[in-house]
């Protein structure tokens, strides 16, 4: 899931479903990006959620492993149910705790994106604070994963009754390190994994229906600026999108501002709003963005 996101973006957008999902991915967080339609570092997520995995499934197999080796000594049935309710167990801690320490993402990428618009300063400090917050999903995802990575190294002690103190440490190790993981990447892996297969099947739809769901439609934004365009351009292409000049607007208070029509054939991508905005002054590139940003809000339902 990278960069360009889809092919035909000109005539195919995901739905609205699709495109909110996508605020669960990993996010640059750059200021001259909106920081909503992006996912970056995708392959590095994959890598370091793989190791998860596979420390993960060496857990299971010792905790069975070690159950089955109890179990011919003893042929007590309890020793195999027991290591397999362990291991549901921390199958389970490992999911719902992925799962609610990801649910706060889309409203804090919301909230950066808000910050960036946001013109009055009360607000933007309301905004920086509630960003600031650590809701009871986050902490009750932390508390479910390291209450996962205990159980694992307490099933592989109680069956493994012979590991040695050093050997207990290098457990208590690894699962850090997976915990560490689950938190900072496998949540964004799953969610990247997530997005690209529900875009996949929307444009498998798309193409097998002849284009009869799931069109993309030409976006419209009207947005002010209180400059001109570099060179008092009345018009610019850049790939899918298009800004044109339509009036210059005398205020009640005597300013003048610069009215201008931004278009979109399809879904505005972070990628192609930094496209767009990279030849322009710092004057005219802010309220640029200001309509992109509002553009992308209008295409994921918000407004």
């Amino acid at each position: 899931m990278q960069y360009p996101y889809y092919s035909n973006p000109k005539d195919f957008s995901p739905s609205i479903a699709t495109l909110n999902s996508w605020l669960k991915t990993r996010k640059s967080n750059a200021d001259q990006k909106p920081g909503l339609f992006e996912t970056i570092d995708y392959s590095r997520d994959t890598l370091w959620a793989t190791i998860a995995i596979f420390i993960e499934l060496s857990a299971m197999i010792l905790t069975i492993y070690g159950a089955s080796i109890i179990f011919k000594a003893n042929h007590k049935l309890p020793t195999i149910i027991s290591a397999v309710i362990i291991v549901l167990l921390f199958i389970a801690f490992d999911i719902i705790g992925i799962l609610l320490h990801g649910q706060d993402k889309p409203e804090k990428v919301i909230i950066r994106s808000r910050i960036k618009i946001e013109q009055n300063a009360t607000e933007r400090r309301f905004l920086n604070e509630k960003l600031k917050q650590i809701t009871w999903r986050t902490f009750f995802g932390i508390i479910l994963l390291s209450f996962s990575g205990i159980l694992k190294i307490v099933a592989i002690t109680l069956f493994f009754k012979g590991i040695a103190p050093p050997g207990v440490a290098v457990l208590v190790l690894f699962y850090l390190v997976v915990i560490y993981i689950h938190i900072f990447h496998t949540g964004y892996w799953l969610s990247a994994r997530g997005l690209k297969k529900s875009i996949d099947k929307e444009h498998r739809l798309w193409h097998g229906q002849q284009h009869e769901t799931h069109q993309a439609i030409q976006h419209t934004k009207i947005f002010e600026s209180p400059v001109p365009m570099d060179n008092n351009r009345t018009s610019i292409h850049n790939g899918r999108q298009q800004i044109n000049f339509l009036e210059k607007r005398i205020l009640d208070n005597g300013a003048t501002v610069f009215v201008y029509e931004l278009l979109s054939e399809g879904c505005l991508w972070d990628e192609e709003v930094v496209s767009l905005i990279a030849p322009f002054n710092s004057g005219f590139s802010g309220s640029l963005l200001n309509a992109c940003i509002a553009m992308q809000f209008s295409q994921l339902g918000l407004i």
